[in-house]
Order: C-alpha cells, then sequence, then structure tokens
C-alpha cells in the first residue's frame, strides 16, 4: 500500500494557500453544492406533491428499491474510486478509475445471478411481495451507479466540480420530475418511483461519461498497469469497502427493519422523515468532506489540516443549530403542514431525530480523513460499532411493538456513536478532546439565546392554546432569520462564505 504523503515523481497537486486555507476549499465546495443545491430546492417543492401522490407503502418499498441498490454499488466499486485522490501523476489516478469502473462492471453481471437466485427471499424477509418483480433491474442500477462515483472522484480529482455539481442535478432532478409525472398520469406504485430513479442515475453518468470518451485515447492502460494499481491500493478492497458496505447498512437499515417488523407504510413514514431531514445535511457535508479529502495530503504537509477542519466544525454548528432546535421544537407541526395529516408519523420522528443530524453532519466532513493518515481500520471500526448500535434500538423497540421506541433508542445512540467517532478522528489531526469540546462549545454560543427565544415562544404558544401553529412556524424563522443576518455581520467564518459566493459571481461573469 503507498503511503498517501509519498512523493514520487510527476506533476503535483495545486498546493493549497497557507495563508488563506478555506478559501479555495470554500469555493470549491460552494460549487460542488450548487447543482445539489438546486436538487434539494426542487425537491422540497416536489416533496409535498409525491407524499399525495403515492401511499407511505409505496414510498417504502420504493426506499427498500433505493437502499439495496445503493449498499450493492458501494461492494461493486471495491472503493477503488476513493484512491482516485492519492496518486501524485495524473495516469496513476486515471488507472485507479479504471480499476473501480472493471469492478464495477464484474460485480454487476455477478449481482445478476444472485438476484434472479434470491429476489423472492429477499422480498419475504422485507415484507413487501411487490419487491420481487423490482430487484430485477438492481444490476442495471448497480451498473449505473459504481461507474458514476468512479466518475465523480475523477472529476473532482481534475477540480471539474460545476460538472460534478450539474450531475448531481440531473439525478435528482429526473428522478423527481419523472416520480411526479408518472403519479400524475395515475401510475402511483413503487414501480414509477424505482423507474424515475433509474432513470436519473442513467443521466447523471452519462453527464459524466460523455468528456471521457472524447479523450478516450489520452490515458491507454494494460491490464498489468490496473492490476499493479490494485495491489497498490489494496487496503481499499480491504477496508474501505467494508466500512463504507456498513455505513450504507447503517443508513438503510432503519428502512429495512421498519418494514420486516412493522410493515412497509411505517418504513416509508420514517424514510419521509429521515430523508427530508438529513439529505440537506448529508449533501453540505459530503460535499465539504469530498473537497477537504481532495485538499487534505497538502494541508496536512503544510501543517493546517487541524485549521481547515476546527474551521469547517465550527461554521457547520453555528450554521445548522437554529435549524434543529426548530425541527426539534415544530417538526409535527411542520410536517402535517406541507404534507398532510397522513404524515403526522413522519412529523414525530423529525422532532426525535433532529438532534442527531447535527453529529451526522460534523462526522461525514471527516469521514474520511483516516485514509489520509493511513488509518483505513479506524473507518471500518466505527461502522461496525455504529451498525451494533442502530441495530439494537430497532430490536428494542420491535420487541415491544413500539416504532417510537426505535426511534427514540437510534437517535441517543446516534448522537452518542457519531460523538464519540468526532472526537476520535479529530485526535488523528493532532486536536485533543477537549479542544474539541472547547470548538463546539464556543461555535454553539452565539445560537443559544436565539435558541432559548424560540423556545419560549413555543412553550407560550402552547400554554396560550394558540391553535394555529403556523403563527409559532413564522415567528420562529424570522429568529432564525435574524440569527443569520447577526452571524454574516459578525462572523469571519461566515463571511468568508460570502466572499466565496461573491468571487464564484464574479469570475462567472467575466
Amino acid at each position: 500500500m503507498r503511503d498517501v504523503d509519498d512523493n514520487s515523481q510527476g506533476s503535483q497537486p495545486k498546493s493549497i494557500p497557507v495563508s488563506n486555507p478555506n478559501h479555495t476549499l470554500w469555493q470549491n465546495t460552494l460549487q460542488l453544492l450548487i447543482g445539489s443545491g438546486a436538487a434539494q430546492i426542487l425537491r422540497a417543492i416536489l416533496a409535498p406533491i409525491i407524499a399525495r401522490l403515492y401511499p407511505p407503502a409505496a414510498q417504502g418499498i420504493a426506499q427498500n428499491y433505493s437502499a439495496i441498490g445503493k449498499t450493492a454499488a458501494v461492494l461493486a466499486t471495491l472503493r477503488y474510486e476513493d484512491s482516485i485522490q492519492l496518486p501524485d501523476r495524473e495516469r496513476e489516478a486515471f488507472r485507479q478509475m479504471a480499476a473501480a469502473i472493471i469492478s464495477t462492471i464484474l460485480n454487476s453481471l455477478l449481482s445478476l445471478v444472485l438476484i434472479i437466485t434470491l429476489r423472492e427471499s429477499i422480498a419475504r424477509l422485507l415484507n413487501a411481495p411487490q419487491l420481487s418483480n423490482l430487484l430485477l433491474t438492481i444490476p442495471l442500477y448497480i451498473l449505473l451507479r459504481g461507474t458514476f462515483l468512479a466518475l465523480r472522484e475523477w472529476h473532482i480529482r481534475k477540480m471539474q466540480y460545476r460538472r460534478t455539481s450539474a450531475a448531481a442535478a440531473i439525478e435528482s432532478a429526473l428522478w423527481d420530475m419523472g416520480t411526479v409525472g408518472l403519479g400524475a398520469a395515475g401510475y402511483n406504485g413503487s414501480a414509477s418511483i424505482t423507474g424515475s430513479q433509474l432513470l436519473g442515475q442513467g443521466a447523471a453518468t452519462a453527464w459524466l461519461a460523455y468528456p471521457m470518451f472524447k479523450k478516450k485515447s489520452e490515458y491507454k492502460l494494460s491490464l498489468r498497469e490496473i492490476i499493479q494499481g490494485m495491489r497498490e491500493y489494496r487496503k481499499f478492497p480491504q477496508f474501505n469497502i467494508w466500512s463504507k458496505l456498513l455505513d450504507n447498512t447503517a443508513l438503510y437499515l432503519p428502512v429495512w427493519l421498519f418494514s420486516a417488523f412493522f410493515s412497509p407504510a411505517v418504513a416509508g413514514q420514517f424514510s419521509l422523515g429521515f430523508n427530508l431531514l438529513q439529505l440537506p445535511f448529508s449533501m453540505a457535508a459530503n460535499a465539504i468532506g469530498q473537497v477537504l479529502y481532495q485538499q487534505a495530503s497538502q494541508a496536512k504537509r503544510h501543517n493546517i489540516l487541524d485549521q481547515n477542519i476546527t474551521s469547517l466544525i465550527s461554521t457547520a454548528i453555528k450554521l445548522v443549530l437554529p435549524v434543529i432546535v426548530l425541527f426539534v421544537l415544530s417538526g409535527y407541526e411542520i410536517f402535517t403542514i406541507i404534507f398532510g395529516r397522513s404524515w403526522a408519523q413522519a412529523g414525530e420522528f423529525v422532532q426525535i431525530l433532529s438532534p442527531w443530524m447535527l453529529f451526522i453532519l460534523l462526522s461525514l466532513v471527516i469521514e474520511r480523513i483516516p485514509a489520509v493518515f493511513g488509518k483505513n481500520e479506524n473507518i471500518l471500526i466505527f461502522q461496525a460499532v455504529n451498525n451494533i448500535a442502530r441495530i439494537v434500538a430497532l430490536a428494542l423497540g420491535a420487541v415491544q411493538k413500539d416504532p417510537m421506541l426505535s426511534v427514540i433508542l437510534l437517535s441517543v445512540g446516534g448522537c452518542l456513536v457519531y460523538g464519540g467517532n468526532l472526537l476520535w478522528t479529530l485526535q488523528l489531526s493532532g486536536m485533543s478532546v477537549g479542544k474539541t469540546i472547547r470548538v463546539m462549545l464556543n461555535a454553539a454560543s452565539p445560537g443559544i439565546p436565539f435558541a432559548l427565544f424560540m423556545i419560549i415562544f413555543e412553550r407560550y404558544f402552547r400554554m396560550a392554546g394558540i391553535t394555529r401553529p403556523i403563527l409559532l412556524i413564522l415567528l420562529e424563522l424570522v429568529i432564525c432569520l435574524i440569527y443569520y443576518l447577526y452571524l454574516l455581520w459578525k462572523d469571519a467564518e461566515v463571511k468568508e462564505i460570502f466572499a466565496s459566493i461573491r468571487i464564484m459571481l464574479l469570475k462567472k461573469q467575466s
């Protein structure tokens, strides 16, 4: 296994400006977020329509399909796409992308045999017989998704953030608009959702693949070179594949077990609440984490990696704290107003799950940092503990036949597990536990008075018997807006983000 600090001959990645280490990071992150952010805005607009077109059971079955496909795609690449960022020479990075795509092709063919053999057993296990026929398209989804993951990492290495961002927008837009269109036409079964997902994934993969076909003669690799690359970065299939598999399993385990223990309808309630809550957090965290990982080796050489991470964690806490308080206080009302009374249980789930989102956000930002230090096994250990905690939480709720208990235990256990992983990972970059806690408390301090105002108003409305929750929600949103204006006025790191946005807009105009 090549050490990530190896300075072999060849062209070196661009250095990070030591004087302002976060300037480039924020600009690149924002470019990645443009497409994802636009897609999330569209999803937020269409989500109430989809919720009214499709019953919870149909959404639960479709979520099971997505969970199986995305988890299998993690296996298909053998995680060689994670090694694309590490070589110094472009040819070697291209070789790693080829290794990931070849692995995907072979494993998607293998999955076809497994699906034909096991699809009915899987559907019975998940208490969703309608899933059986849908699973026949899983090998195609694995092929498209695995290829997309490899191409995305290559584009990130080449700093093609806008094209990568556009791919995310294409995938989500076609998925959501296709779902709405088919549902409006009367096809409101799970097949409409999964078919739209396949369409979106195929279009996004083609969008990233097109530039590669135009330059297919730029690198001519032999099979021997590709095998050599697989051997050099063998820690990725040895450790990263299992840690990412456990990561995806942990993400989708509640959906599978809610479906199996209770019903696809309960799984659909949980999926709507959890996905709409965590998608904006994970979208931002993944974009920041991808750029941080791309620059981490250089930052480590300049001894500024801990400075980068500290700034990111501090800013993330400041930006998301009022949102989390808002959903804890009024998640039920928000969901019933937007999605209707049939989705009230999803709103209750959101109120309980919201504190966990902060720790998911922070943990995802630094998720791949252990690989920079050659500690790939740390990621695997965390994911194993995470899965065990979720299985225990869901099993206890199933024994009591109480899905709400499962959600409570998931949230509490998630805060503890993700918080512990955050402290453990940051120690690798030179940050002590005490320093990390101080950074988090200092970041939260500006938002505490505003959070208290929101809590006081919420309690007053309850005690006064005011039955129009939309007034309370609007008041809480005003408090959040005042808080963000305060940050923009006072906080240097938030000003840096807006300065990056302004620079991006000026570059685009020029």
